[in-house]
């Protein structure tokens, strides 16, 4: 039986740092949907299948720790990041996983698999046979 590909959710205004993590992701194998805050952030965690939601604050509409919740009500792995210091009281206290920007690319990936793996969430990654291959045989010498 096939299982179903981990699909993470990025809610982030700042186009560049969109293409950067959807760049990670894809690398990585994962299923994934990038929209700014300006979107409909409700209806894409509502109805988009996702796994975890990346929610950077502050958002352009809306209370994010409401959305934080609400995502993490429906089963979402919920992570937060801002490089805003003022927010970093609250986004701690909050008890959502979370990330100060700037953030590392090998910070934020295994935290998507930390939070998977706490909600015991049963879905791989799409991964890349040929990205594979040279490793699977330096394994076997």
């Amino acid at each position: 039986m096939a299982r179903k590909i981990c699909k993470v959710l990025v809610v982030e205004d700042h186009e560049g740092i969109r293409d950067v993590l959807g760049g990670a992701l894809k690398l990585e194998g994962y299923d994934f949907t990038l929209i700014d805050s300006a979107g409909d952030v409700e209806d894409a965690i509502d109805n988009g299948g996702h796994d975890v939601v990346v929610i950077d604050l502050p958002l352009a509409h809306g209370d994010p720790f409401t959305l934080a919740a609400a995502a993490k009500m429906t089963g979402l792995g919920v992570i937060l990041t801002s490089g805003d210091q003022r927010l970093f009281p609250r986004i701690e206290s909050s008890g959502h996983r979370h990330i100060r920007k700037p953030f590392m690319l090998d910070q934020f990936l295994p935290l998507i698999d930390r939070v998977l793996r706490e909600l015991a969430i049963r879905c791989v990654r799409r991964r890349n046979r040929e990205r594979e291959a040279p490793r699977q045989r330096a394994a076997r010498r």
